[in-house]
Parts: structure tokens; C-alpha cells; sequence
């Protein structure tokens, strides 16, 4: 389990790093990541849990992005697919990472929360940093926060437990 724990941390910083630094991470730190988090989930819970919770998280992103186009439409005054402009198919991707192994409660906390805070540090970045792009690496913001979540579980600070659900 702490091989497949290490090799989930450190995917996860090397896309942190990659799409600070390049704006492109290596499609292949993805199904690490992803990879990894599977099998910790399908480690913690039955495979019947484990499936209704990954479908719920599903149907969240799934409602989250229309939501997100629709809001896109309205904006910009006619259809444009959202992911052609707005969103990079890496952040689809690696949404996909926590969606696997999180609980749903977990997974609300995690979207809202990494969401929230990387709007915050890309503000942050953009005020005091002439160099630093208009484009969120969403990516890598998050992949921070699931490293950190994963740490967190892996020393016992945040359980990821399907048990109490």
C-alpha cells in the first residue's frame, strides 16, 4: 500500500509541477494517478460501494459541466463547447482521479474546497506576478490538494472510510 501511495504523491506533484511550469502534463501521470486511487478504493470498500459512490461523484462533475456550459452560453451569447476554450482536458482528467477513490461527502468537501482555493491562489498569483498566465492550472492546484488528502489519510488525520456511510 505505501508504493502505491508513493507513486500516487508523487504523480500527483509532478502534474502539479508540469502544468504550473508547461501548461501540459504527460497523459500517463494521469492513469498513475488514477491507477492508484482505484486500487486504495477498491483496498477500503466492497466493489457495490464502492461503485454507488463513484457513480454519484460522476453525476456531480456531470452536473457541475452543464451547469458550467450553460452558464458559458449565456456568457459569451451563443454555443461554444466549453472544453474547446475554457476547460483543458487535463483538469477533466484528473477529475476523474478523486472521483474513484472519494466518498461522496468527502468528494464535496475536496471539489468545493480545491475549488475555492485555487481560485484564491490563481488570484493571488495573477496580482503580484506580471509572468504568471491568465489560464488556471486547475490541475495541478488540485493535485496538490489530493496529495495532501491522501497524506492526510495515509497518517491517519482524514479518514477515507466508506464504513460511517
Amino acid at each position: 500500500m505505501w508504493l502505491v501511495s508513493s507513486i500516487l504523491i508523487a504523480s500527483c506533484i509532478a502534474i502539479f509541477v508540469y502544468d504550473l511550469k508547461y501548461r501540459a502534463v504527460y497523459w500517463w501521470l494521469y492513469v498513475l494517478v488514477f491507477g492508484g486511487s482505484l486500487y486504495v478504493a477498491l483496498q477500503l470498500s466492497t466493489v457495490s460501494v464502492w461503485k454507488f459512490h463513484a457513480m454519484i461523484n460522476i453525476c456531480i462533475i456531470l452536473f457541475q459541466f452543464i451547469v458550467l456550459q450553460v452558464w458559458y452560453i449565456v456568457r459569451v451569447g451563443r454555443f461554444e463547447f466549453l472544453f474547446r476554450k475554457a476547460i483543458g482536458w487535463g483538469d477533466i482528467l484528473f477529475l476523474l482521479c478523486p472521483v474513484v477513490l472519494l466518498p461522496v461527502p468527502l468528494f464535496l468537501y475536496f471539489l468545493a474546497g480545491g475549488l475555492l482555493l485555487s481560485l484564491i491562489i490563481h488570484t493571488f498569483a495573477l496580482r503580484f506576478s506580471a509572468q504568471y498566465s491568465k489560464t488556471v492550472p486547475l490541475a495541478g492546484y488540485l493535485s496538490i490538494m489530493y496529495a495532501l488528502l491522501f497524506v492526510a489519510h495515509m497518517f491517519h488525520i482524514i479518514p477515507i472510510s466508506y464504513a460511517a456511510l
